[in-house]
């Protein structure tokens, strides 16, 4: 939610890279949006990790923090994978979009598997998890795991416990079983 008139202007950048290799492709992509931005430190960053990453999914959040240590970051797996202005699918590709979000109150959070099946049937639920009030401009990005939880479910009960909210998003994706997509939430590196 944004607080105050008088803020300075949002500012966004997106960046891709197709290498192969986890450290370099992260370097690139960092080394784009800090080029856009300029001195800005971003407040947010989504990121986006294609499958062929996968053995080394669990070094993502720490390949991040080299670049953007002060940065909420959520993200996941996706099978095709947009930054820069461009999609990426087949070959190797991690994205990241950052954002200056002045006057913003960011918070990243992370539901398990066994407590969304108590937020879908329960709605009110999640003004105790959030500890928003409905009444106060909030607004989500939602990034589910499809073998996990009930995606729509979940939108559903937060539709109804935050109507007047914008809900974005995606699946995460790439993975074929169980436990292979994963989400990120600042340093954490999860499977559900």
């Amino acid at each position: 939610s944004r607080t105050g008139e008088d803020t300075d202007p949002m500012k966004w950048a997106s960046a891709v890279s197709e290498e192969a290799d986890l450290s370099v492709a992260m370097r690139q992509a960092a080394g784009e949006i800090r080029h856009q931005l300029g001195t800005e430190e971003p407040d947010l960053i989504l990121m986006f990790v294609s499958p062929h990453h996968e053995p080394d999914y669990e070094e993502v959040p720490l390949e991040v923090r080299r670049h953007f240590l002060m940065s909420t970051v959520v993200g996941c797996s996706g099978g095709g994978v947009v930054g820069g202005g461009r999609e990426v699918e087949h070959s190797p590709a991690v994205s990241l979009t950052a954002a200056v979000l002045p006057g913003v109150a960011i918070t990243a959070f992370h539901i398990d598997a066994d407590d969304s099946d108590a937020l879908v049937n329960h709605s009110e639920v999640w003004h105790e998890v959030m500890e928003v009030d409905p009444e106060q401009p909030v607004h989500f990005i939602v990034l589910p795991d499809p073998f996990s939880c009930d995606a729509r479910g979940i939108l559903a009960s937060l539709d109804k416990a935050y109507p007047a909210a914008s809900k974005i998003g995606g699946l995460a994706s790439g993975a074929q079983s169980p436990g292979e997509n994963v989400l990120f939430v600042d340093d954490e590196c999860l499977d559900e």
